[in-house]
Formats: C-alpha cells, structure tokens, sequence
C-alpha cells in the first residue's frame, strides 16, 4: 500500500444553496475512511453555478491522507504521483474535478514492522 499525505483543492456538485457547509462536511464524511481519511478542512467556498451545466458547485481545499493499493512492489513509490488525482475523483463523491494538489509526503506501507520505510518528502 502506498500512504499519501497531499493538500488537495477540488470541486463538489451540491443539491442545494442552503447550508452548504453542513452539507460538504456530510459528503465528506461518506469517503470510505480505509482509502481517504481527512486530516484537516482548510477552507469552502461559498456554492456557485456552473453555467455549462447549471449545476451548484463549491470549491473545497482539504488536507487528506490517501491509502491507495499498489500494482507491483518493484515499482518506485514516486511512481505513483500520477494516479492521485483518478484515486482522488474515484473515491470523493459527488467530486466534479480536482483543480490542484500538492504532494506533503508518499511512503510505502511495509506489512513487517521491522523493516524500515522508505519515505518520499516534497516541498
């Protein structure tokens, strides 16, 4: 498994204007927590409309951790750096885009404790 701390700003289709901050939060809340786990809402915008569809949108900047399922252990963990944004539209509901991320930390999960990992740092 390969672990993902990344600030993350993307944007959510809503149902309606009224309240919607309770109803972010809700949506967020309904990531399955084994694959995105939130560690930090930093801020949302208040909901627009988007004139190609008419649907509500609102701009969300978040920081999250992600625990995405790896192909090969030979592979690099950097390697990895292009499927977060599809992980991230996949498993964020009612995700209408991911307008931008940046990479804090990726690391290889390793099953046996007594290996050290091997961790990536970006600034």
């Amino acid at each position: 498994m390969i672990e993902v701390i990344t600030h993350a700003e993307f944007v959510l289709r809503l149902s309606t204007f009224q309240e919607h901050l309770k109803a972010v939060k809700h949506i967020l809340a309904q990531t399955d927590k084994s694959k995105i786990q939130l560690q930090e809402l930093v801020h949302i915008n208040e909901p627009t409309i988007n004139p190609k569809n008419r649907a509500i949108e609102c701009e969300v900047n978040v920081t999250v951790q992600l625990t995405m399922p790896e192909d090969s252990k030979k592979q690099k963990v950097d390697e990895y750096i292009e499927e977060i944004v599809p992980f991230l539209q996949r498993h964020l509901p009612n995700c209408n885009r991911i307008n931008h991320t940046k990479i804090i930390q990726m690391k290889r999960i390793l099953e046996d404790p007594n290996i050290h990992e091997y961790s990536v740092k970006f600034d």
